[in-house]
């Protein structure tokens, strides 16, 4: 292939990631709830270690049942291990319950709240 070709495909290739990512930014943000006002359907214990409880915060989409089958994604927040909740994921849960997923967003024990190492985190 002639390197005009490779332009003309890498073009075409940028300009169709491009639309759909505006598309989705766009979209969130005319979502325009605050974080601090959303809040998850249920939030449920899925670990106790020591006197930690970790909890999952689920965001479902309407008229949700129990057994209904739908994709679902999980939410680990960032923070390297020392810092973050899963508020973090919030606005994103909310965005994509609303366009039919389960979204779970997860806590795990970190460095500032729990005072744990990397090393002691996958500690059953």
């Amino acid at each position: 292939m002639n390197s005009k070709k490779l332009t003309t495909i890498f073009c075409v290739i940028k300009q169709m990631v491009r639309v759909p990512l505006a598309l989705l930014i766009l979209s969130s943000m005319t979502y325009a709830e605050s974080s601090a006002d959303i809040r998850p359907d249920k939030i449920v214990t899925y670990k106790v270690i020591n006197d930690s409880i970790l909890k999952l915060h689920i965001f479902n989409p309407q008229n949700h049942k129990s057994n209904d089958y739908k994709p679902a994604i999980v939410f680990f927040f960032g923070g390297g291990w020392s810092g973050g909740s899963p508020e973090q994921f919030y606005d994103q849960s909310k965005y994509l319950a609303s366009r039919g997923m389960v979204a779970i967003s997860a806590e795990y024990r970190i460095r500032n709240i729990h005072n744990t190492s990397p090393k002691e985190i996958p500690k059953r």
